[in-house]
């Protein structure tokens, strides 16, 4: 289960660079928020046809459910929306270490007093040193990468609402996995709460572009946009479908801490590579020693959250 949660990690930040692609295409994150959500959510809706998912919601039970269990598509798209729009403000390094630090915080208070109906899992002492050492590593790593493109812009006065923003989206995502997994376990279903999450993300964000107007430009200057987009930029619906699935079906087997600390892990592993080949247009960057003590640490940090 480590090792799948760890897979899983692979894709967000995969994910983000498609993303923020098909963003600058469209010169609106609203946008292309919308795009990747209505991608993911006819994706998934093909999966419930498939499978027949859709039986349950003529259940009684659906009916009676907690309203908050309905609510995950509302954090995902904070979560999504607001990593499209920090990387312009405060660059990489920092688009990075924020959410993944959000991540951490809620992860661990959700697993502690047992947020939305989740196992309560005790804050022992080595909890507490797996948490610590893993925010330890995120930093060594992050703030090893140089990205002189955003060192000026980053230290602006007006940079600290964007870094509780990026915590805030961490949170977010945290947020929505254990909705998600709650939906999920009364439903039995793995397929039938993803789909509910981006189909209410997917509404939204449409009613935010007809209301706001915020759709990039004309008609014919989107036309433009969406002629020039590369065809795999369009993926990040069925990325983040992917990725939501997985932890809807992690979460109930080892827990919303050591699940996200894994799938961190996972992030920080793919973005090492995606720095030293350069995948996607992002600028190289050689792995050194610091960043593989940072990498040990958390490794480490998921072995101690496991115990």
């Amino acid at each position: 289960m480590i090792l799948l949660a760890i897979m899983i990690g692979f894709i967000i930040p995969i994910q983000t660079a498609v993303n923020t692609r098909l963003s600058l295409n469209l010169k609106s994150p609203i946008f292309s928020s919308s795009i990747s959500f209505i991608i993911g959510t006819i994706f998934l809706g093909i999966i419930v046809i498939l499978s027949k998912s859709y039986v349950l919601v003529l259940s009684k039970t659906f009916w009676n459910l907690p309203i908050w269990t309905w609510l995950g598509g509302i954090f995902g798209v904070v979560a999504l929306t607001s990593n499209i729009l920090l990387f312009p403000k405060i660059g990489g390094m920092q688009t990075v270490l924020m959410p993944l630090v959000g991540q951490i915080i809620m992860s661990s208070l959700i697993d502690c007093f047992g947020w939305f109906d989740s196992t309560v899992h005790s804050f022992n002492g080595l909890r507490f040193l797996g948490i610590l050492i893993s925010l330890i590593g995120i930093i060594i790593i992050v703030t090893n990468n140089k990205d002189k493109k955003y060192s000026k812009r980053s230290s602006s006065k007006g940079k600290f609402k964007w870094v509780i923003l990026g915590i805030v989206a961490g949170a977010c995502i945290s947020v929505q996995s254990s909705i998600n997994a709650r939906l999920g376990s009364l439903l039995s279903s793995t397929v039938l709460p993803t789909f509910i999450s981006f189909l209410l993300g997917s509404i939204i964000l449409v009613i935010i572009l007809i209301t706001a107007n915020v759709t990039g430009g004309t008609k014919s200057q989107i036309t433009l946009s969406i002629r020039t987009v590369p065809v795999w930029s369009w993926s990040g619906g069925l990325l983040g479908a992917v990725f939501v699935l997985g932890n809807v079906f992690l979460i109930p087997q080892i827990g919303i801490g050591v699940s996200t600390i894994s799938i961190l892990l996972g992030q920080i592993i793919c973005g090492v590579i995606m720095d030293q080949l350069g995948l996607f247009n992002v600028q190289k960057q050689r792995m050194n020693i610091t960043k593989l003590f940072g990498i040990i640490l958390l490794i480490s940090s998921v072995y101690l959250l496991n115990i």
